[in-house]
């Protein structure tokens, strides 16, 4: 049996330790630990970050789980094409693409803010019995899932902004 990866020291060794696999001829970087049959958490991140928001929970989860942490298009290590329509229903498609490449029937979730709607979006599909496998849990780390109450940081809006482009190079 495979030895669970031990949690990495900063960014470099995160990168190093990750691979890629091809979603409409775009590379997505992700991060994962496979010791046999164990359950299947799968990372969503969210809105500006990337996988390596997970780092720190890593090792502790790994001892017990098998995970599975993405980069969505657009965002960490991953391709970020210029002239590409990016949705919440593409990058739901390319979280089924990937769980699907690693041949797995049933995942759990951990969401975090963007990352909770693709969720949900995945959920909506598991409703409509259309999702190629079944979701057992699914964690929500603040997401806007009730738009009446939900609150969107500065940055956020910043980033959403004309403005955001000059953000995003840093």
């Amino acid at each position: 049996m495979q030895k669970p990866k031990l949690a990495p020291k900063n960014l470099a060794e995160w990168k190093r330790g990750g691979t890629y696999y091809i979603y409409k001829n775009r590379r997505v970087f992700y991060q994962k630990v496979e010791v046999g049959e164990r359950e299947t958490i799968v990372f969503i991140h969210g809105f500006p970050t990337a996988s390596w928001d997970f780092h720190k929970i890593w090792a502790p989860l790994a001892k017990e789980y098998n995970l599975i942490a993405p980069d969505l298009l657009g965002f960490g290590y991953s391709d970020k094409p210029k002239r590409y329509h990016y949705s919440i229903n593409d990058q739901t498609d390319l979280i089924i693409a990937l769980i699907q490449s690693r041949s797995l029937k049933k995942v759990s979730i951990i969401a975090h803010d963007y990352g909770a709607n693709i969720t949900q979006e995945l959920l909506a599909r598991a409703e409509n019995d259309i999702l190629p496998f079944s979701i057992q849990k699914v964690v929500f780390l603040n997401a806007g899932l009730f738009t009446d109450v939900h609150r969107p940081q500065r940055s956020q809006k910043l980033l959403l902004s004309p403005f955001g482009r000059i953000f995003t190079y840093f």
